[in-house]
């Protein structure tokens, strides 16, 4: 039973099985990744120079579609027994796999700094937002009726504006729909400063950088689960190219024994009529 679980075959299977694995992790990382970005596309206006909140994103992304190219160079390298394409895939998947733990140890240990940036540039996208229409007035809007918040840190955010309408108001969309019978009711409910207790009081830098640091936590975990699998396989990657190099070699060394053996025999053979001539 051991000699079976270390054979060839029962490493190769094993590779192939975890293989799959690893290209279903990461076609699921590369489509959870493109479905995140395009939720998050929603708020890059909103902080423009934060673009590194969306690199959870991005390196789901990428990973994915590192993940999904590498595991065919693997199942290929293994199938033709390929020293070329193993150790590129022996590479890859160390490299894939430091990346990883890096990226997530940073990401847990940095999550002030990455509040404090957030927080930074909310407040430059509401400092200079007018009442014009723009793209930043939609990103508000959609911003605070999702996350059920106004202004960065509050209400007190847009009155304090001077570029908000001369800070007498604050936007629709701040303005809690529970206190509101119709929709057509809440039409410029944010102008009447006695509607206070009926507009969110939270701020949304608080709510999205939550938001943010739970998609984070869930890219750690993801991570996580990688990291096991890509250790466990460049265990069985390694031994697979350990054997495919000592069965060449013991192949070569079956080969010259057989030529070997062969020209010994044929010397033999072209020496036995002497030994009769010889004799007689």
């Amino acid at each position: 039973m051991a000699s079976y679980l270390f054979s060839r075959s029962a490493q190769k299977r094993a590779f192939f099985v975890f293989n799959t694995i690893f290209w279903v992790l990461g076609l699921g990382s590369l489509l959870i990744g493109l479905w995140s970005y395009v939720t998050k596309q929603t708020y890059i206006d909103l902080i423009p120079s934060s673009y590194g909140t969306l690199s959870a994103v991005g390196l789901c992304i990428a990973a994915g579609l590192t993940v999904i190219i590498i595991t065919f160079v693997g199942c290929l390298g293994v199938w033709i027994e390929s020293r070329l394409l193993l150790l590129a895939y022996i590479f890859f998947v160390f490299l894939l796999l430091a990346v990883q733990f890096v990226v997530s140890v940073l990401a847990l240990n940095y999550q002030s700094d990455i509040y404090r940036l957030v927080h930074s540039d909310m407040e430059q996208s509401l400092k200079y937002h007018r009442e014009v229409f723009t793209s930043s007035q939609l990103t508000w809007d959609n911003l605070q009726k999702v996350f059920l918040c106004c202004g960065v840190n509050g209400p007190a955010d847009w009155l304090d504006n001077q570029e908000w309408s001369n800070s007498s108001y604050v936007p629709d969309s701040c303005c809690n729909e529970i206190y509101f019978n119709l929709n057509s009711s809440m039409k410029n409910c944010g102008k009447h400063k006695e509607n206070w207790d009926l507009w969110f009081q939270r701020g949304c830098s608080e709510v999205y950088t939550n938001w943010v640091f739970e998609e984070i936590k869930i890219a750690a975990y993801i991570a996580v689960v990688f990291i096991c699998i890509e250790f466990f396989l460049l265990v069985l990657v390694l031994l697979i190219f350990r054997s495919t190099r000592g069965s060449r070699m013991s192949y070569n060394c079956s080969s010259s024994t057989y030529h070997y053996s062969k020209g010994v025999n044929v010397a033999l053979h072209h020496e036995k009529p002497k030994d009769s001539f010889s004799r007689s």
